[in-house]
């Protein structure tokens, strides 16, 4: 014979069933293999947001520059800048190679480092400049440096000069700033 359950033993059971329902805790294996769409929802959403913080994370980064040394000249004409570039380059040993770029024999340490110990091949230093315009009467000069193995062959080789040997090529741009600056009378 089969008991017959209570009124409070019904709402005990009606309580626990609406509860598990609610929470997506279930005792019937039916229930069981369906998904519950609100918990794939948050869960896409937690994945998507961790993709954008880690996608927008990496985009604050500022991009260096790819020029080794600059400067900005204002109240010059770029024919006047192109002028000082190549007396000022000039007078420390660069030949104009081409517009805006120069070159020279390289030092004994750049063929010891960059050229073969025993044989003959030069290693030389290629200079390349521009000049951009970034404002009013406002240009920045940028500057590119290179060292040259087996220059004029059909194998020649580039390597670029890295940031950290940037000082020379600074001072030849200062010198070039300074060279367009007004000089100012004596008192």
């Amino acid at each position: 014979m089969r008991k017959r359950s209570t009124n409070s033993e019904h709402k005990a059971v009606t309580a626990f069933n609406n509860a598990s329902v609610q929470h997506g805790d279930s005792c019937c294996p039916e229930r069981l293999n369906r998904f519950n769409p609100s918990l794939i929802r948050a869960s896409a959403a937690a994945v998507f947001s961790l993709f954008c913080l880690f996608l927008f994370a990496g985009c604050a980064t500022e991009e260096k520059p790819d020029y080794l040394a600059a400067v900005e000249i204002q109240g010059n004409t770029p024919g006047q800048i192109t002028e000082a570039i190549e007396a000022v380059f000039t007078e420390n040993g660069y030949k104009l190679a081409g517009k805006l770029v120069f070159e020279k024999p390289g030092s004994g340490m750049n063929k010891f480092a960059y050229g073969d110990w025993v044989g003959d091949t030069e290693v030389w230093v290629r200079v390349k400049l521009n000049i951009v315009p970034i404002g009013e009467a406002l240009f920045r000069v940028e500057c590119r440096a290179f060292l040259i193995k087996d220059k004029g062959r059909s194998m020649e080789e580039q390597i670029k000069i890295k940031s950290m040997h940037h000082r020379p090529y600074q001072k030849l741009l200062d010198d070039v700033v300074a060279r367009l600056k007004p000089k100012q009378p004596q008192p």
